[in-house]
């Protein structure tokens, strides 16, 4: 097992979407990159990674010709003895199982041909060591897919918009004429481009029957701050939030107080919906 070291960097939390770099483990014109769960990007000895603890995020975009990516990790010091299992989920909830004795190139397969998170998971029991207060369960030093970036946009988002769905979305819906993606709740979006003299992010909503009597009020949020508050949603309408610079790779969440009830012939928490969504990125 190798030994924890902390590189260049001093953050001791995962971010909630990886910064990106042109340095970085993942290519910015590839149709996969890094979400939530990742350490910031660390360097030594001739490599570039990143550390995680455990449910680390990457978001894949595969076409017709891609759909496996190719990831180079390697086990790390949190497992103790423990032998690297990885266990890695879809946003559409298919499952692979993944041995990794050493370090190595594994294939994660992108089931279906929308984009799709994939989670990490490793069974661990998250050992410390005398040098880093982290528990460094794997890293990572590359992911490659092949397809472009420009296949990450998603059914329900402007072609011309900087963002793509991390997870809590359900999936895309056609009824009555209307697209639309359901949410329970903390939907996340992540941007593909920074965004340095902010930005709106315009979507058209409508309040789900699990909000019972509760208004459909969406907060925006990133990385422990309330960005933006919608007024109350009624009916189906467009609601405007003005954001801030933001950075490539951040996640924004979209999250609401409800009642959660469940709705009738259903076994999913509908707390809203999603017809149309789109960044527009403000110019100086």
């Amino acid at each position: 097992m190798l030994a924890a070291c902390s590189g260049k960097s001093n953050a001791l939390r995962p971010n909630s979407g990886v910064e990106a770099n042109q340095t970085d483990v993942t290519s910015p014109d590839d149709g996969v990159f890094l979400a939530s769960g990742w350490y910031p990007t660390e360097h030594l000895g001739g490599d570039t990674f990143h550390w995680a603890t455990n449910d680390a995020e990457l978001v894949a975009c595969p076409d017709a010709s891609h759909h496996a990516v190719a990831m180079e990790v390697e086990p790390g010091p949190g497992l103790g003895d423990k032998k690297m299992t990885m266990y890695v989920t879809s946003s559409s909830h298919v499952q692979q199982v993944v041995s990794v004795p050493d370090r190595r190139v594994v294939r994660l397969v992108v089931p279906g041909s929308d984009p799709q998170t994939l989670r990490i998971h490793v069974p661990s029991p998250n050992k410390k060591t005398a040098h880093d207060p982290r528990a460094l369960n794997f890293r990572i030093f590359s992911a490659k897919l092949g397809s472009q970036r420009s296949s990450c946009p998603l059914n329900i988002i402007h072609d011309d918009s900087s963002i793509v769905l991390g997870t809590g979305w359900y999936s895309f819906e056609r009824f009555q004429g209307s697209e639309f993606r359901w949410v329970n709740n903390d939907a996340q979006i992540i941007l593909t481009r920074d965004t340095p003299n902010g930005s709106t992010l315009e979507l058209e909503a409508e309040p789900g029957p699990s909000l019972g009597t509760d208004p459909l009020v969406i907060q925006v949020l990133s990385r422990g701050k309330t960005l933006a508050i919608s007024p109350a949603i009624a009916y189906r309408k467009y609601a405007d939030f003005k954001l801030p610079p933001l950075r490539a790779q951040q996640t924004i969440v979209l999250h609401v107080a409800s009642q959660n009830k469940p709705a009738a012939n259903e076994t999913r928490i509908l707390n809203y919906r999603v017809f149309d969504l789109r960044l527009i990125e403000s110019q100086r």
